[in-house]
């Protein structure tokens, strides 16, 4: 599915493009995208939050991925999926005495969102502009 964010102030222009890919070869799961607005910032401008949800072995799992309004345009927050991913393996490491079952959920979901959406492991599903996966880098969170 094609999303296309478009501007309407001045003349209309394209800020971004993003797709989700489909399955083969990539990432397993459905996966989709909602958009919201929201001053993520604190700058007194609405920023564009995409949430990314994967659903996988039964589980649903999402992540916010903002892209905040700078006047160059849409910039998006780099500390994005990994700040989320790191908390949700924190979570799971918490779990892990006492709800093992819930720990390994939690765990997969964050190896699951990586895989969907991280350009390293080479399964992204989610385009952006006309690359494959967001560039996350070496991830902490999926041990990776």
């Amino acid at each position: 599915m094609e999303h296309w964010i478009v501007a309407h102030r001045d003349a209309p222009r394209v800020l971004e493009h993003l797709a989700v890919l489909a399955a083969e070869e990539r990432a397993p799961g459905a996966m989709s995208l909602r958009w919201a607005l929201a001053d993520r910032d604190d700058d007194g401008h609405d920023d564009l939050v995409v949430t990314a949800r994967l659903e996988r072995d039964g589980q649903s799992h999402e992540v916010e991925l903002p892209w905040l309004d700078r006047p160059s345009g849409l910039a998006r927050d780099v500390d994005e999926p990994e700040a989320t991913l790191v908390e949700r393996s924190r979570v799971a490491l918490r779990q892990l005495r006492g709800n093992p079952a819930r720990a390994v959920a939690e765990s997969q979901g964050v190896l699951a969102l990586h895989e969907a959406l991280c350009r390293e492991p080479g399964r992204a599903r989610l385009r952006i502009g006309r690359g494959a996966g967001l560039s996350c880098g070496p991830s902490d969170a999926a041990g990776r």
